[in-house]
C-alpha cells in the first residue's frame, strides 16, 4: 500500500515540476500582449517578402487573385523630400507568388479600393481626382470625384467603400502645389447617387490618412500620421444612415519609435506614421506604421506588432480565403499567413 501511495505522488510531482519550469503549459496568460498576438498570428510565422526594388509601395487592394498597390516616386522620402513626378510613378499588379507588372504609368496613384463592377478605384493624388480603372489594362474608365462644393480635390490619399456602395475619400492636402484649391485638409463622403459633400472638415487633423470601416458597418476609423491636431492616434466616428459621422473619439493610440519620443521639436513627438490599415471580420483593426503594423481589439486595446525591416506603409488582407495580409512599405512587399479573415466592401472579390 506505501509502495502504491509512493508511485501515486511521482505523476503529481512531475506535474508540480513541469510547472515550475514551465514545460506543463507554456502558453502566454489569455489576457496578455503575447496571448492577443496569437490569436491573429500564429507562433513563429514572419512576414515573407515576396519583392522588392520599388520606390514608395502604397495602397494595396486584393481584387481577383491578384495584388494591386501604387509604386509612387519620390525624390528622397527616407529623407524627407516629397518631390514627386507622376511619369515615373506606376500601378502595379501582382501574382501571389511576387511575380508582377506593371499596369498603367502617368498618375501619382495612392490608395486603391475594390469597385462593385469588378474594377479598381485609385486615388490619383497629384491628378485631384478619385478614378475608376479598368485592371485588366490600367486604362482609366471614368471618374469619380474630382471636385467638392465646386472646387478642385487637392490630393485624395486613402478610400474605403461602405456597404451602399459610398465611398470615404481622405484628402491631407499633399500634393506639390502651394496654393491649395479646397481650404483644408478634409474627409469627403461620395453617396451612392455620386453626390459628394465634405464630412470631416479642416482643422481636426494634421494629416488624416487611412481609413476604414467597422464590419458592422456603424464606425469609421481615420488615422492621423503626424503631428497636431490629431496626435498619434486613430479616431473613430459613428456612421448615420446618410453617410454623415458624429461622436468623434479616440479609438487606439499608437506606439511610438523611442526618437520620436525624444524628438527636439515637440511638435514631430507625434510622427507614428500611421498610414493604411484594415479590418478582419472580427472588429480587429490593423495600421501601418513606423514600428510595423499594430494591431488593435474592437475596443481599441493592443494586441501586438508585425516588426518588418523596412517602414510598412499600407496592409490589405487577401488570399483565396482572405486570411494572408499583405503588407506594402518602402521599397519592397511582404505577405504573412494569419489566423483572422479580413472584411472589405465590396465582398466576393477574391
Amino acid at each position: 500500500m506505501e509502495t502504491a501511495r509512493r508511485a501515486g505522488w511521482r505523476p503529481a510531482l512531475l506535474l508540480l515540476a513541469l510547472v515550475a519550469a514551465g514545460g506543463a503549459d507554456s502558453r502566454p496568460p489569455v489576457d496578455s500582449l503575447q496571448a492577443r498576438y496569437e490569436q491573429v498570428i500564429p507562433p513563429g510565422q514572419t512576414p515573407k517578402k515576396l519583392a522588392e526594388g520599388f520606390t514608395f509601395t502604397e495602397g494595396p487592394t486584393w481584387l481577383k487573385g491578384k495584388l494591386y498597390f501604387s509604386d509612387m516616386w519620390f525624390k528622397n522620402a527616407a529623407a524627407g523630400d516629397w518631390t514627386g513626378s507622376p511619369s515615373r510613378s506606376r500601378l502595379i499588379v501582382m501574382e501571389p507568388d511576387g511575380r508582377y507588372r506593371v499596369l498603367a504609368h502617368g498618375m501619382q496613384s495612392n490608395g486603391t479600393i475594390a469597385a462593385r463592377t469588378g474594377n479598381l478605384i485609385v486615388c490619383d493624388m497629384f491628378g485631384h481626382r478619385v478614378v475608376e480603372v479598368d485592371p485588366a489594362n490600367g486604362r482609366v474608365l471614368r471618374v469619380l470625384l474630382d471636385r467638392i462644393n465646386g472646387l478642385p480635390i487637392d490630393g485624395p490619399n486613402d478610400l474605403v467603400m461602405d456597404a451602399k456602395g459610398g465611398i470615404y475619400v481622405t484628402d491631407p492636402q499633399f500634393t506639390p502645389e502651394t496654393k491649395k484649391s479646397q481650404p483644408g485638409k478634409q474627409v469627403y463622403y461620395v453617396a451612392p447617387d455620386r453626390s459628394a459633400r465634405v464630412v470631416i472638415g479642416p482643422g481636426e487633423y494634421a494629416m488624416p490618412n487611412g481609413v476604414e470601416i467597422s464590419p458592422d458597418g456603424k464606425t469609421l476609423y481615420v488615422n492621423n500620421t503626424w503631428q497636431q491636431p490629431g496626435e498619434n492616434l486613430v479616431w473613430a466616428y459613428d456612421i448615420a444612415e446618410d453617410g454623415s459621422l458624429s461622436n468623434k473619439r479616440r479609438f487606439a493610440v499608437v506606439e511610438l519609435k523611442p526618437e520620436v519620443v525624444e524628438a527636439r521639436n515637440p511638435a514631430d513627438r507625434f510622427d507614428s506614421g500611421a498610414d493604411g490599415s484594415a479590418v478582419d471580420t472580427a472588429g480587429r483593426y490593423y495600421v501601418a506604421t513606423r514600428t510595423g503594423v499594430q494591431i488593435f481589439l474592437p475596443d481599441g486595446t493592443a494586441a501586438g506588432t508585425i516588426r518588418l525591416p523596412q517602414y510598412p506603409v499600407s496592409v490589405t488582407f487577401g488570399g483565396r480565403d482572405n486570411d494572408v495580409l499583405y503588407i506594402v512599405g518602402e521599397s519592397s512587399v511582404w505577405s504573412i499567413q494569419t489566423r483572422a479573415h479580413g472584411f472589405r466592401h465590396p465582398s466576393g472579390m477574391n
